[in-house]
C-alpha cells in the first residue's frame, strides 16, 4: 500500500481546527424564482430555524397587528409547505431569535402582544412534536437581538429592552448544561435587528440599529476564547436594519432591510466569513421588503414573508446557484470528490498534488482534516448522512466541493 496513503488515513484519526482559506464563489448564474407561498397568514419579523432539510418558519406580526404563535415547515427537497406545531397558546411574539442545535429547534425572547420584552427560552423536539420551556435568560427580556452558535454554545447579542433601543450586552447559553453566563459588552453602541453569523469557532455580527437610533454599517468578529471582538476591515456597505440572512458554510447571504432614510431595500449580498470579501449578487426582482425570514438549501437561498412599503407578504422566493464558480476561477473539473452522493468509500483526485483535505459540516464545524502528498486517494471518512463541505488544498490552489453522504 502507498506509504503516503497510509499516512493520510492515519491523520484522519485526528481532528484539527484551523483557519481555512476559501475560493470566493460568485453567483454569475444565480437567478430568483418564486416558489410555493407561505401557508400561514401574511407577516413580518418572524422566526426561523432549520433542522436537516426542513425550515421551521413562524411567529411574527400579522396584517392586523397581532402576533402569531404558529409554525409552518418548508421541505427544501420538495419545495413545499406543511402545517407545523405552534408554540403553546399565550406564547405569541415577534422579533424572537431562532436557532437549532443537535436536531432540536430553539426560540428565544421577543416581544409579545402586550408589549412585554421576553427573556424565555423554548426548545422544540421534531421527533416528539413537543415544545419545552428551558432556563430563561437571568436578566430582563429583549427583542430583536442577534444570535450565533459556536460549538455547543448559543450567543445572544444586543436587542431592544425596556431601557435600551439597542443593548450592548452579550450572553452565552451552554446548550448542554442549560446555563447562562454574561460576557464582555459589545465594542460599539449596541445592535437591534442586525445580523448574526458564525463560522469555524467564531461569531460575526453587524448592521442593525444602534442605541443612538443610527444604523451600523460594519461587522465585528467574536473570539470566544478571548471574549474579544475585532472589526472586519474592508467591508463597505450601507447601514441597514431588518436584513434577512442565512449561510451555506462560510458563505453568508444577506437580503434587503431598511436604510437610514426609511427606504426598503432589495439588495442581495454575499459575505465570505473567511476572507471578509463582500460580493453584490443579482438584486431581488420583486418589491423591496424588510423583516423577511431566510434559510438555505443546497446551493440555494430562500426568502419568505416580510413587509413591503404597501403590505405584509406571504411570498416565498428562491435564489438558485448562489455557490456557482466564476468563469475566471478554478474549474471544478480540476478537483473531484466522487461518487457524489457517496456511501462509505469515496475517491478524491486532482490534476495537481493534493496537500490537505478538510471536511466540515454545513454549519461550518470542522469534522476532520488530513495532510497528503498525492494526486488521488480513496478512503471512508465515516460520515453520517448529510451535506458536507470538502476543502481540497492543492499546489494549484484551493477548491471547495459540496458533497452529499447518503
Amino acid at each position: 500500500m502507498n506509504a503516503c496513503f497510509i499516512r493520510c488515513m492515519e491523520s484522519m484519526k485526528h481532528f484539527t481546527f484551523c483557519t481555512l482559506l476559501f475560493i470566493s464563489f460568485s453567483g454569475h448564474s444565480q437567478q430568483w424564482e418564486q416558489v410555493e407561498v407561505f401557508q400561514g397568514n401574511h407577516r413580518d419579523d418572524g422566526t426561523v430555524f432549520k433542522i436537516g432539510d426542513k425550515a421551521y418558519c413562524g411567529l411574527g406580526m400579522n396584517s392586523w397587528f397581532g402576533c402569531n404563535n404558529d409554525f409552518f415547515v418548508f421541505d427544501i427537497s420538495a419545495e413545499s409547505w406543511s402545517q407545523g406545531i405552534g408554540m403553546p397558546a399565550g406564547e405569541e411574539r415577534q422579533y424572537a431569535n431562532g436557532f437549532s442545535h443537535s436536531g432540536k429547534g430553539y426560540v428565544f425572547g421577543g416581544i409579545n402582544p402586550a408589549g412585554d420584552y421576553l427573556n424565555d427560552l423554548w426548545m422544540f423536539d421534531p421527533q416528539t412534536g413537543i415544545w419545552s420551556a428551558k432556563a430563561s435568560l437571568p436578566t430582563p427580556g429583549r427583542a430583536g437581538a442577534v444570535c450565533f452558535i459556536i460549538g455547543d454554545t448559543a450567543y445572544i447579542a444586543g436587542g431592544k429592552t425596556a431601557v435600551d433601543i439597542a443593548s450592548k450586552e452579550l450572553w452565552a447559553l451552554d446548550l448542554l448544561s442549560g446555563t447562562w453566563s454574561q460576557k464582555g459588552n459589545l465594542p460599539f453602541n449596541g445592535i437591534w435587528r442586525g445580523v448574526g453569523l458564525s463560522w469555524n469557532g467564531s461569531g460575526v455580527i453587524g448592521l442593525g440599529k444602534n442605541n443612538s437610533s443610527g444604523l451600523n454599517d460594519f461587522f465585528y468578529r467574536y473570539n470566544p476564547g478571548q471574549d474579544a471582538w475585532e472589526l472586519l476591515n474592508g467591508i463597505t456597505v450601507e447601514g441597514a436594519s431588518y436584513t434577512a440572512s442565512a449561510q451555506i458554510g462560510s458563505m453568508a447571504y444577506l437580503y434587503g432591510g431598511m436604510n437610514a432614510a426609511g427606504e426598503y431595500l432589495n439588495t442581495f449580498y454575499k459575505l465570505d466569513l473567511v476572507t471578509s470579501a463582500w460580493t453584490v449578487l443579482n438584486s431581488f426582482p420583486a418589491a423591496p421588503r424588510r423583516g423577511a425570514m431566510a434559510f438555505t438549501g443546497d446551493n440555494a437561498f430562500y426568502l419568505t414573508t416580510g413587509v413591503s412599503a404597501v403590505s405584509r407578504l406571504d411570498e416565498t422566493w428562491r435564489a438558485a446557484s448562489v455557490l456557482s464558480l466564476n468563469d475566471n476561477e478554478q474549474q471544478e473539473s480540476e478537483v473531484r470528490v466522487f461518487p457524489n452522493p457517496s456511501h462509505g468509500t469515496l475517491k478524491v483526485s486532482a490534476t495537481a498534488i493534493i496537500r490537505k483535505i478538510s471536511i466540515s459540516d454545513i454549519q461550518g464545524k470542522i469534522i476532520s482534516s488530513l495532510d497528503c502528498n498525492v494526486q488521488e486517494l480513496s478512503f471512508d471518512p465515516g460520515l453520517a448522512r448529510g451535506l458536507y463541505l470538502f476543502e481540497i488544498y492543492t499546489d494549484s490552489g484551493i477548491s471547495v466541493i459540496r458533497h452529499m453522504v447518503e
